[in-house]
């Protein structure tokens, strides 16, 4: 497996929400506070943490002032909420400068750690540490966002933090402060096995609030899953792009032989303008003819792509395979091409002198 950047064995990732279970700020940090010690205490354990895990951070809204604008460059990055024993768990090492301290867990504090790669794209043969950064941070569901200026401490090895098998382009660290003790992640790092630490550290929780909604996963697990969602999305994308591309084709066939078909009724076209039809009338007759051969595949195509589609059913997830939106986007991008591929031909055939198209082959 390819090394994600930070340490995966034995170490347990302890997630839950005490806001569902009627908790307020000062019982939760109470509550946070002593399974902390509990977990802390069981054997095997060598320390214990919170924050968010690697691939459950967020994004967030910087600007590095001077940088390519008056006002600073912006631009949207990934970020974890860690404490000072963060980096430690997951053997994450700071290469520069150093990590957060006990007094610098408050919201808006001048401190923030980055990525070595975010030191590179954002200060290029310059010294990171001391660079200021202004942060815009959503904090919760209602779009409530705080804004801080916040200046670099620390520079820590590159590590894919936000998605599996990718070191993000800008990622920081951030102080986890005492505003989300709601809802939060404990961190374990233990010398023992992973599925016997996770029936212990499920104990705790539980000795403390029996109710507790609670999932206890080990990082490597996590990572297994990560993998699973990055295969899944290059599949998926793999398959829309070849869908696009089998569309394209459909498209390009459905142009050229209503095309020929239509240059083909080149010396019709002239008998009917001889015999005294308009313009106007023989268009009408070329697109209707042609939209309902059209329509009679297109129709054909529906029932069969919703025949194969029960077929794939157990492949997809989330998603109906009768996709009515998709259905209709499909026919009347045919049926644009159809009108097209009738009428540009037809036209050029009424343009024609009528002796001159009765004299065609």
């Amino acid at each position: 497996m390819t090394d994600p950047g930070f340490e995966t064995k034995k170490t347990l990732v302890v997630g839950y929400s005490l806001e569902l279970s009627g908790y307020d700020q000062a019982r939760a940090q109470i509550f946070n506070q002593q399974l902390r010690a509990r977990l802390s205490a069981l054997p095997g354990v060598e320390s214990v943490s919170v924050g968010d895990r690697p691939f459950g951070g967020g994004r967030l809204t910087i600007t590095v002032p001077g940088k390519e604008t008056a006002d600073g460059l912006t631009m949207r990055a990934s970020y974890l909420d860690v404490t000072p024993d963060w980096f430690k768990i997951f053997g994450v090492p700071i290469v520069r400068g150093r990590g957060f301290t006990a007094d610098e867990m408050r919201v808006g504090t001048e401190a923030v750690v980055v990525s070595e790669s975010t030191a590179r794209n954002l200060w290029p043969r310059e010294e990171p540490l001391g660079k200021l950064l202004r942060v815009e941070k959503r904090v919760n569901e209602d779009a409530e966002k705080i804004i801080f200026n916040t200046r670099v401490i620390g520079v820590a090895r590159d590590a894919q933090t936000d998605q599996f098998g990718e070191i993000p382009a800008v990622a920081l660290y951030l102080p986890h402060t005492s505003r989300q003790w709601l809802d939060t992640t404990v961190l374990l790092r233990a010398s023992r096995d992973a599925g016997e630490m996770k029936s212990l550290a499920r104990a705790e929780a539980r000795a403390l609030e029996p109710v507790l909604r609670l999932w206890i996963d080990s990082m490597e697990e996590i990572i297994e899953d990560s993998r699973r969602v990055s295969e899944a999305r290059v599949m998926s994308g793999l398959a829309a792009g070849l869908g696009l591309l089998a569309l394209l084709l459909a498209a390009i066939g459905v142009y050229g032989v209503m095309a020929y078909a239509v240059a083909e009724r080149t010396r019709e076209i002239g008998i009917r303008m001889a015999l005294g039809a308009n313009r106007r009338d023989v268009l009408r007759l070329i697109l209707e003819q042609g939209l309902w051969l059209v329509g009679l595949g297109v129709a054909l195509g529906v029932v069969g792509g919703a025949a194969v589609s029960r077929l794939l059913r157990s492949l997809l997830f989330g998603l109906s395979p009768f996709d009515p939106l998709a259905y209709v986007f499909v026919a009347a991008l045919l049926m644009a091409v159809a009108i097209v591929a009738c009428l540009v031909p037809a036209r050029r055939a009424t343009k024609v002198d009528p002796m001159v198209a009765l004299r065609c082959e």
